[in-house]
């Protein structure tokens, strides 16, 4: 009993240190000292007071109001409405997104690591800077989106529509990118005299397998054991690439821009 009430009291503290209501506590906690009260095994009752309690912590969390730095890591927000939102630096890493409307909204240096980003809607939106890394975007609407210097690095964007979009800087290494579409895409280096200062799009080690990238810019980009087997790069720049032990096999390069390109054993580039 004294552990529970330590416990208890504990909590209590804890809460009026955050500033939440007392009252609102005060029935997950009368609950569970009722239960103490007649529960032999004080163990049991006193991980069902902890589990409450955060169910609770969770909820209030969840609904906290849309801001910058807002903490909405592991909610569940299927199918939200926040386009135009103001999510600057906001923690969405491990929230359930799937089919939120994310259009025109402000992401800009936010954590989405491991978010689910299935079939959501990001058209518009600004998340230069942002951390999607191990994101699941497959089907995403990325369509004229700043992704300029964000992470993306191991995410899913299996068939995603990246049209438009602003890739600059952009890490998507070890991404899965197959089938997705990035036409018109810019993934260009940023800016002439800046290249070995600022980093180009890193594409290392990517899947991008039937891919569409026709005429896309990817000027001094890193493609080194990318998987570019059937894509189409019609019409795209890539020179001065890195295409280092990468996979053309397939791949569409009628009217492709190959100078200066490292090729160092590279299957399917020209030779």
């Amino acid at each position: 009993m004294r552990s529970i009430f330590a416990i208890t009291l504990g909590f209590m503290l804890f809460f009026s240190s955050i500033n939440i209501q007392f009252p609102v506590i005060a029935s997950v906690l009368a609950t569970t000292t009722t239960t103490t009260t007649s529960d032999s095994n004080a163990t049991a009752a006193a991980i069902e007071s902890l589990q409450r309690i955060e169910s609770l912590l969770q909820t209030i969390k969840c609904n906290s109001p849309i801001r910058p730095w807002v903490d909405l890591s592991g909610c569940f927000l299927y199918r939200i409405p926040l386009s135009n939102a103001d999510l600057r630096s906001a923690d969405l890493s491990n929230a359930d997104l799937r089919s939120a409307d994310l259009s025109n909204a402000d992401l800009k240096r936010a954590s989405l690591v491991g978010a689910n980003l299935v079939a959501a809607s990001l058209s518009n939106a600004n998340i230069s800077g942002a951390d999607l890394s191990f994101a699941d975007l497959r089907g995403a609407f990325l369509r004229d989106a700043n992704l300029e210097s964000a992470s993306l690095r191991d995410a899913n964007l299996q068939n995603a529509y990246l049209v438009g979009a602003n890739l600059r800087s952009a890490n998507l290494s070890n991404a899965n990118l197959f089938s997705a579409f990035f036409n018109n895409a810019d993934l260009s280096c940023p800016g002439v005299g800046t290249r070995g200062e600022i980093p180009c799009v890193d594409l290392s080690n990517a899947n991008l397998e039937r891919a569409s990238l026709p005429n896309a810019d990817l000027d001094h980009a890193n493609l080194s054991n990318a998987n570019l087997i059937d894509a189409n790069l019609s019409g795209a720049d890539l020179s001065f690439a890195d295409l280092s032990n990468a996979t053309l096999t397939g791949a569409d390069i009628n009217g492709t821009n190959f100078i200066g390109v490292t090729m160092t054993g590279c299957i399917g580039c020209p030779q």
